[in-house]
């Protein structure tokens, strides 16, 4: 025999409903003041127990969504409303503190008006649910757009819209694009495994070795770039080559100093003047890195330049300007 769902059943299977869902379900008055929730407004700092005033929708919220909430609470009201819901960020919880990274939950609001027996409005019904907001999703993949996903560094999208803007400020600075030597070969002979440890080696070796104000990005396989921005030429050049001979004295102490063992990994470096296009920019470094490589690698060469081993003379001294390599390895925890 079939029997009318009473009124403490419809409360009892809301309840059920909303805990399956995790949502959380409010009654407000005509004015927005909460009456009635299901559990779950702990979070936000909400304990209707310990409240002898009611909180107002709004309290829910913080900063610029609050005006939000009220004029949604208005229009839902006519049961007419110019967007299905109002999203608003909660309160920072006591965990996230000062970091902007961690600041409080999302929600969304779903309101309806609520109409007594007598179909006068008596208030509003609605729906919080805990979401992730859209401006925070194009974000995130707009970060995972611009981000290598083995490296963590920014990819050559990344890169390419990073030089354009400084190209964009005029001429200045340097750019070098820098390779592991013999990177394909070490995938035949040890397989993609181990060139994924020494391309993630390699580029936290290079994240050690930034200075303030410059960038590293992965473009591909064993190939990365950097932009120096405030570098000249030549101090450019100290700095790359101050990079790329480090590595060679840290991968030769890391396998005991034995030039043929499998654990020796050299890379090689081309160097370029940030002035006219960026295809022409891009060319300079490409012509310096195969230079490099070509006699013999684990070295940097200027592309704007004749090769430095023609030329010992014009740039034999290190810049003043270069990097205390060893002091940083060694704050990092390598050893060279």
């Amino acid at each position: 025999m079939n029997r009318v769902i009473s009124v403490n059943d419809g409360t009892l299977l809301y309840g059920l409903l909303a805990e399956m869902a995790g949502d959380i379900i409010v009654r407000t008055d005509t004015k927005g003041y909460v009456q009635h929730a299901s559990p779950g407004l702990e979070p936000l700092g909400i304990d209707l127990s310990e409240m002898l005033i009611a909180p107002h929708l709004a309290d829910l919220a913080t900063g610029e969504e609050r005006s939000a909430i009220c004029a949604y609470i208005e229009d839902a009201l006519t049961g007419i409303t110019a967007t299905e819901n109002v999203q608003f960020a909660g309160p920072v919880t006591q965990q996230s503190g000062d970091d902007p990274a961690c600041q409080g939950q999302w929600y969304s609001l779903t309101l309806r008006p609520s109409p007594n027996e007598f179909g006068q409005m008596s208030g509003l019904v609605g729906v919080l649910r805990e979401i992730e907001p859209s401006h925070v999703r194009e974000q995130q993949l707009m970060d995972a757009a611009m981000t290598d996903s083995l490296t963590g560094l920014p990819n050559r999208r990344a890169f390419m819209s990073a030089a354009s803007y400084l190209l964009e400020r005029g001429p200045g600075g340097a750019l070098a694009l820098l390779e592991i030597d013999d990177f394909r070969a070490v995938g035949l002979r040890f397989g993609q495994a181990a060139t994924d440890e020494v391309v993630i080696a390699f580029a936290q070796f290079l994240n050690v070795m930034l200075q303030p104000g410059h960038s590293v990005a992965r473009l591909e396989g064993g190939r990365f770039a950097m932009l120096l921005p405030d570098a000249h030429q030549h101090s450019a050049y100290a700095l790359i080559e101050e990079i790329i001979s480090t590595f060679a004295r840290v991968t030769t102490g890391s396998s005991g100093g034995s030039s043929g063992s499998a654990g020796v990994v050299k890379a090689s470096a081309g160097v370029a003047t940030i002035a006219g296009s960026l295809d022409s920019i891009l060319a300079k470094a490409e012509r310096g890195l195969v230079l490099a490589r070509v006699s013999g690698g684990g070295r940097a060469e200027l592309g704007d330049e004749s090769p430095s081993y023609l030329a010992p003379s014009s740039r034999g001294k290190r810049n003043s300007g270069s990097i205390d390599a060893n002091h940083r390895l060694a704050h990092k925890g390598y050893r060279a």
